[in-house]
């Protein structure tokens, strides 16, 4: 098989030459493995690429050279998805290959020496780092960049004078992937380097040092990015990030400045750094921001669709951000309610909800009192607060006309009800014309599981009308159990309630299943 395989090397097929490689990496036989290193020098570039990619695969050093080559010359393999690629293959041989790699830092090819620069920076090494930094003085300029990307990839401080000093390279590319190694790096002496580079003739130098900037996150470079973001230029939604990132919050005025920008993406990058911050100061102009559209006066269809969603996109952002904001931006948004002419109350309600405080329960309770479908957002929101002093105002919703509200007021009692809410369920119970609100307020009487409301139980069972509405109120009485019994058994004897409904009873004291409960089903089927 080893020699068929070794002919097959040099068929016309590429089909068949990829097939005798696979055959010769599963031989566990000494001709295999040197027929493969021999394959290194073969003719056909398709055979050495492979094979130095199996080769490599077990860590083969001599396979190093070829990986170079064929990275250098971009060849790409069409099985290269099955196969793998050069440089995931140098990544895979790991520490075994830093010799190999270092030493082709100084061949004479400029192009291996930036592709073995990439390659120690993606095996990540710190032992590469002196040899890069050698590497950041290299003639040509597409290896001092490679050097400057790996070593921002190791990390290692002690690279950062070096970089600092690329930060004034002649080429652009370098001083580039300089300030991006510096932001990787985080450390606090490049600084003045990076604040510096903010002003770099090249806008890709400038974005990277601001990005570098905010990774290393130190309040001193918030009057530079400040600069940056009012001014001109496609660095500013860079800029209020950075400042988001940093998070100090004598950059809340000018992101608030920022959002008047014409800049869609500066205006997003604002209003998120704004919610990193988490100051309070910025909840107005947040709100503001919902006014700045008025989609009514729009009279063109596909221009209307277009800001709505638009302006959609707008107001879920400033949401998002006012509810990292949180607790502290509640009292701007409580104070927003009240303004009733304004048509934002809906998305300050449910803004509220996602905060979760209870101190909003007032005065969402006193939406319910409006005649407005703000009365529905408004218990979604006390829903989602979950606070018992809402209690009382919800249960004055079970009473409202609107179904909706009465629907979402059963929810929400569900969720914070307690044995206080019992007597506004019975009369709910007793009077409420739609069976979804009477099944529901049953089976919450159910959870509940007060006593007190057995009797008002057992007369939905002898007098609703609704067979969904009977069977509810006898499931609450058998969660009741021991307690319910004394009433249902005295039910069973009352002669104006019907059969069918006498069977429920009964079935609810045999579902109970205490002696009690069991001997009175018994004697009223026995009797029957």
């Amino acid at each position: 098989m080893t020699k068929q395989a070794i002919e097959r090397l040099d068929s016309a097929e590429s089909h068949d030459r990829m097939s005798a490689i696979e055959t010769l990496t599963k031989l566990d036989h000494p001709l295999a493995y040197q027929t493969l290193i021999e394959a290194l020098r073969h003719p056909l570039l398709d055979v050495r690429t492979r094979v130095a990619i199996r080769l490599a695969q077990v860590k083969e050093t001599k396979a190093i050279s070829i990986l170079l080559e064929v990275i250098r010359d971009g060849y790409r393999d069409e099985n290269s998805i099955l196969l793998g690629s050069p440089d995931k293959a140098l990544r895979q041989m790991g520490n075994v290959a830093i010799p190999d790699l270092l030493e082709a830092l100084h061949n004479n090819d400029k192009s291996i020496r930036r592709c073995a620069a990439q390659a120690l920076g993606e095996i990540g090494d710190a032992i590469s780092v002196p040899e890069l930094l050698e590497a950041l003085h290299d003639e040509d300029e597409n290896v001092r960049e490679s050097a400057a990307q790996a070593l921002g990839e190791i990390g290692d401080a002690i690279s950062v004078p070096e970089l600092l000093k690329a930060l004034h390279d002649e080429d652009e590319n370098v001083r580039e992937s300089a300030a991006k190694a510096l932001g990787r790096i985080g450390d606090n002496s490049a600084l003045p380097g990076l604040l510096e580079a903010l002003y770099d003739n090249y806008v890709n130098v400038r974005m990277e040092a601001t990005e570098a900037l905010g990774r290393i996150g130190d309040a001193s470079a918030v009057p530079d990015l400040l600069k940056s973001l009012s001014g001109d230029g496609g660095i500013k939604h860079v800029a209020a990030k950075a400042l988001g990132r940093i998070g100090d919050a004598s950059a809340v005025p000018g992101l608030l400045e920022a959002l008047n920008d014409k800049d869609d993406e500066v205006k997003e990058s604002a209003i998120e750094a704004l919610g990193e911050i988490g100051d309070a100061t910025a909840v107005l102009g947040l709100l503001e921001l919902l006014n700045d559209v008025d989609i009514n006066k729009v009279f063109d269809t596909k221009n209307r669709i277009e800001l709505q969603l638009e302006y959609l996109a707008l107001s879920n952002d400033v949401a998002n951000t006012l509810v990292k904001i949180g607790d502290a931006a509640v009292p701007d948004l409580v104070d927003a309610l009240h303004r009733k002419n304004w048509n934002k109350r809906e998305k300050v309600i449910e803004i509220l909800g996602d905060i979760g405080n209870a101190a909003a329960v007032p005065d969402l309770l006193e939406i319910l009192r409006e005649e407005s479908f703000l009365r529905k957002k408004a218990i979604e929101a006390i829903l989602k607060i979950g606070d018992a002093a809402a209690l009382p105002g919800v249960l004055e919703a079970l009473k409202y006309n609107d179904l909706d509200v009465r629907k979402m007021a059963i929810k929400a009692l569900m969720k914070i009800g307690d044995a206080t809410v019992v007597p506004g369920l019975l009369e709910a119970l007793k009077n409420d014309k739609d069976s979804f609100v009477r099944i529901n307020v049953s089976e919450l009487l159910g959870k509940i599981g007060d006593t007190t409301a057995v009797s008002g139980l057992l007369e939905a069972i002898k007098n609703d009308g609704d067979q969904e509405v009977l069977r509810s109120a006898a499931r609450a009485l058998v969660k009741m159990g021991d307690a319910a019994v004394p009433d249902l058994i005295n039910a069973l004897q009352d002669e104006k309630i019907s059969t069918r409904r006498k069977g429920i009873i009964a079935n609810s004291l045999r579902q109970i299943g205490t002696p009690e409960a069991l001997a009175a089903f018994n004697t009223r089927y026995h009797n029957k």
